[in-house]
This record gives C-alpha cells, structure tokens and sequence, in this order.
C-alpha cells in the first residue's frame, strides 16, 4: 500500500512541476520519466491529463487547507479568524509558483474544472468562512444583514485578482502583504462599528506571535526582522510601526505573556478570596497549582518559556524592562499565598519569602532549559517529573507537623 500511495505521490509532484512550467505542451511520458514510473501507471490513478492536472490542485490544496485549520486554532475573535482565512488564501499562492501557476491560469481557466472533485476543496474553505461569518453574528460582531454567497464571492473574486496581478503585473509576489488594505475595505460591508483600534491589536498580536516562534527556534541573535515579518504576513518596516526595536519586540512577548494570556488570567486562582469561604483551596493546594502551571509553561506554551528563560531571565537588559515588572508582579503571588500558608499554620514563619521565590524560579528555569536541551517529546516523564519538583518545593516551607499534606 506504501509503494503505491508512493507512485502516486510521485505522479503528483512530477506533474505539478511540469504542467507549471510546459502548460498544455506538458506531456503524460514525460510526466512519467519524470517520476519514474510507466506511463500505463499514470492512467491507473487518473483518467486523463485533465483529471492528473486537477488531481495536483486538489491534493495541494488540501494540504493548505489542513494548515489553514492549525492556524485557526485558537483565535477565537471573529474579525482575526477572517483577516487569517483571507492571508492564507494570499500568501498560499506568494509562496508556491508552481501551484500558483496551475491553479490561477490552468485550472480557472477550464470549465470541466468546476465540476471536478478538486473544487469542492473550495466549497470546504467557502463553508468554514460561513461557520466564522455565522459565529461574527452570533458574537454581535458582524451585522446580521450579511448574504454569506454575496460577500464571499466578492472576497474570492478578490484574492484572486490579487494573486493575479501580483504574480504577472506587479512582480511582487507578497499579496499577503496587502492584508491590512483588505481588511480596510472588506471590515465596512460586515461589521457593526469601525474597528481600526481592533485591527491594530491583530496586527501587533500577529507580529508577537510570529516573533515568539522566530525567537524560539532561531534564538534572539540569529532572528531577523524579515523573517518575523514574513511569518506575521506583514512587509518588514511595519514591524517598527508597533516596536521601536528587536528589543522591545523581545520583551513585549515576555510581558504580553504575562498580562494578556490565558495563562494570567489562571494567576487569580491562585490568591486567597477578599472573604476567605469554608472549601477554599489551602495555601498548600495554591502553592502546588502555582509550581505546577509554572513548569507545564515548558510543555504547554515551549516558545515562550523557552524566550523566558534564555532570552528573559538570563538577559542582562531583561531586568531593567517593563516585562520584568510584569514577571515580579507576577512572581510576588507567590509571597501572597506563602504569607497565607503562615497565617494559616501550614508554612514554616522562618522561611524567607524572597528566598523561597528565586528558588522557585531557580528550579523552573534550570529544569526549562535542560528539557529543551534533551528535547525527547516524552511529555509523560516531565509530567511526572513536574510532580516531583512540586513535592519538593512544597517539603522546603511546610510545618514539619503537616508533612501529610504533600
């Protein structure tokens, strides 16, 4: 089954190589040379040269497709999950010359095209862009007037003019790079207010997330400004349009982790109630809560623990930043519940508070940066390892009496 899912793999990537450059002059023998493969094998898997060329826009487009769905993940905003539809159906055709020839000029061009399988990969994008567009309703984002096929073949109609002037008339070949006037004129046919000020954040909250993979893979130093940009889909000078430098750009990651993400949100579970109610978590529980998301940062979100620990706490620069006064108010929740465990009998008075906290610290950035070292992607052995660690956090400022909690 592997050797013949092989063939055809082969069979597609020839074809789609040929057919881009020769177009109709592209040949089935040739194809076949070019793979390897007899010719009578060719005609085993696909119909006709028709079918085969189709055959091509359909398995690559599905495969954007699948990388359109991972990217959507997790944005939850209706105009973002709109604004990352529209850039992915530009920069798709940006960056994959020969795709972009056989889709736009070959397929297009043919009516048979329409009624072949390879379209209903279109029909697919043309339903998740109603499912966002119903949930922008549904949210009171969007107005509740919108013709779902009015608007969206106005979209589709331009991006892909977009794709086509810029790939033969323009020479530019970064529609993507567009977006932001896209958004301008598509944002007034379907939204109920103006929403620049939001846009703006999506633009900044594209750019800090592009930067956070770049650093974390490449390392501060060996980043560069294009290749944020390039990520983000935006052109490379807007990025100092929001951040002076590739330093505020470093640390504005660290502190929009600690003050816009999910993760801080959780921080307030973790403080003792204004009127502390029978069933309240003890300090004790608070304390394990509060080690433990600390170090699944290394399993949950990597980048940003990994920026954290090697280009945050390790960053001589770091320590004179706003970011640092966000990560210390962040820290200091520890005092307050090591000050609650006291209070409550269950900590020893004796242990210092700000010793207690670079040692905690200490532990999640030695153990952070030895599982990325390793990097074995066995999660269940650092989760196990992660309990370990809170136990023995927890042994260092519990009454000797109350070891039983741990």
């Amino acid at each position: 089954m592997s050797q013949t899912r092989s063939k055809r793999d082969r069979i597609l990537l020839s074809a789609e190589k040929i057919m881009s450059r020769r177009g109709e002059k592209a040949t089935i023998s040739e194809i076949a040379r070019d793979a390897d493969v007899f010719e009578s094998t060719i005609y085993y898997y696909f119909k006709n040269k028709e079918d085969l060329l189709f055959s091509v826009a359909e398995e690559r487009t599905r495969q954007w497709f699948v990388s359109l769905e991972q990217q959507l993940e997790g944005i939850h905003d209706p105009v973002s999950r709109i604004g990352k539809l529209i850039w992915w159906q530009l920069y798709r055709f940006d960056v994959e010359d020969d795709y972009s020839s056989i889709v736009l000029f070959q397929c297009r061009s043919r009516r048979n095209f329409y009624t072949h399988k390879a379209f209903e990969r279109i029909t697919s994008l043309r339903i998740l862009f109603e499912q966002i567009m119903d949930e922008g309703r549904r949210a009171g984002v969007f107005r509740k007037d919108i013709h779902n096929s009015a608007l969206w073949h106005i979209i589709f109609g331009l991006t892909d003019v977009e794709c086509l002037m810029s790939y033969r008339f323009e020479g530019t070949r970064q529609a993507h790079g567009d977006l932001d006037g896209i958004m301008d004129v598509i944002l007034p046919m379907i939204t109920l207010e103006d929403r620049k000020g939001d846009r703006k954040q999506d633009k900044t909250g594209k750019i800090l997330k592009a930067a956070e993979r770049v650093f974390a893979e490449k390392g501060f130093e060996h980043a560069k400004i294009q290749e944020i940009a390039k990520q983000a889909g935006v052109a490379d000078g807007s990025i100092y349009d929001y951040f002076s430098s590739k330093d505020e750009l470093l640390f504005s990651i660290i502190q929009d982790g600690f003050l816009e993400s999910p993760f801080k949100k959780g921080f307030k579970a973790y403080l003792p109630p204004q009127k502390p109610a029978e069933g309240m978590d003890s300090p004790v529980e608070k304390m394990k809560r509060f080690i433990r998301q600390l170090l699944f940062l290394t399993l949950i979100q990597p980048d940003f623990a990994k920026i954290l620990v090697l280009h945050g706490i390790y960053n001589q620069q770091f320590y004179g930043s706003t970011a640092f006064e966000c990560f210390l108010d962040y820290l200091k929740t520890i005092d307050v519940i090591l000050e609650e465990g006291k209070t409550a009998g269950l900590f020893r008075k004796t242990a210092v508070n700000r010793i207690f906290r670079n040692l905690v610290l200490g532990m999640f950035s030695t153990n952070a940066l030895r599982w990325f070292l390793q990097d074995d992607g066995h999660k269940r052995d650092k989760v196990k390892e992660i309990e370990t660690l809170v136990t023995y956090m927890i042994r260092s400022i519990i009454r000797p009496e109350k070891i039983d909690l741990v």
